[in-house]
């Protein structure tokens, strides 16, 4: 059996290992990856053609964080194949120094033993050239379908009673969520997802909505003072939600930290489910105490 074997690449591998005592690993065309504490040479087989043998690639010559101008340089021999030292980043990863003989980024990502796929983005392109201190740039895109089972958030039907004060409620029928089966078309980027695309869905089960009960009779407000947060909603008009003052109720909300005041009208239940919050004020009412791009502001309610 005859074999070639390229002079300059067993030249050049002996001249990267010899200068540091860095740990090496060489893959050659067919994707076998050679982790040793020694650097090991594997010799392809015959080479009948004229083509190029295969290319050979050391990683981690040195660290990642090398600048540019330290990266090893290694003269260019007489036959025109030229050795050089570059920088790889593979799907997200931190960056790594190469040696390398390969004279395209396709024959690198060969030597190294990394399959590219069609949907990958590749910078500089596989046919482009290497060259010293190059930095090569590998973003797997991957799309999978998957089927998801989601919930899907039941409605709330409110009836009134004259029997109940005003302010209480009570459940008369608990809410049940539904479920829905959606298919979606997931793009991943270096394993981590981008996009998702809705493809199809089917009902698995529909909401059951929730039954509430409100009461409507009025109760004697009495008078306080309290203080706590206030937000708003858009509404016009100078009106108001509270969640326990009777509806009709006139309560003087002042701003606690620039002492503006306005009076409204409780017409309307909430806000719910943030601690702290006592009032949700009318656009209109909001804006003569504070800043609607504020949000929220401390107040002192007054009834």
């Amino acid at each position: 059996m005859s074999v070639t074997v390229r002079r300059l690449g067993l030249v050049a591998v002996a001249m990267a290992t010899g200068a540091s005592a860095f740990s090496t690993s060489m893959s050659s065309a067919d994707a076998t990856t050679l982790h040793r504490s020694t650097l090991d040479l594997a010799v392809s087989g015959p080479n009948t053609g004229t083509s190029r043998p295969a290319a050979w690639a050391i990683r981690n010559a040195v660290s990642g964080s090398t600048p540019a101008e330290d990266l090893p340089d290694y003269p260019a021999h007489p036959d025109g194949i030229i050795v050089v030292a570059l920088r790889v980043r593979l799907a997200g990863a931190a960056p790594e120094v190469v040696v390398t003989d390969a004279p395209t980024v396709a024959d690198l990502f060969r030597a190294l033993g990394e399959t590219v796929w069609r949907s990958d983005r590749v910078r500089p392109g596989m046919d482009s050239p290497l060259w010293q201190g190059a930095t090569v740039t590998l973003v797997t895109v991957r799309r999978a379908v998957r089927e998801v089972a989601e919930p899907t958030p039941f409605s709330t039907l409110i009836q009134y009673s004259k029997e109940m004060d005003s302010g209480v409620s009570r459940v008369l029928k608990a809410g049940v969520e539904g479920r829905v089966d959606r298919r979606y078309r997931i793009t991943y980027r270096n394993g981590r997802e981008v996009t998702r695309e809705l493809l199809s869905e089917k009902m698995l089960s529909l909401p059951v909505a929730q039954v509430l009960l409100e009461g409507t009779r009025p109760v004697a407000a009495g008078h306080g003072t309290v203080e706590g947060q206030a937000s708003w909603y858009a509404r016009s008009g100078m009106c108001a939600a509270h969640l326990t003052l009777p509806k009709g109720t006139m309560v003087r909300v002042t701003n606690l930290d620039n002492g503006a005041s306005v009076t409204v009208i409780i017409d309307d239940r909430g806000p719910y489910g943030i601690p702290g919050r006592i009032i949700d004020l009318c656009q209109t009412a909001f804006a003569q105490i504070a800043p609607l791009g504020q949000g929220v502001a401390s107040v002192s309610l007054t009834w």
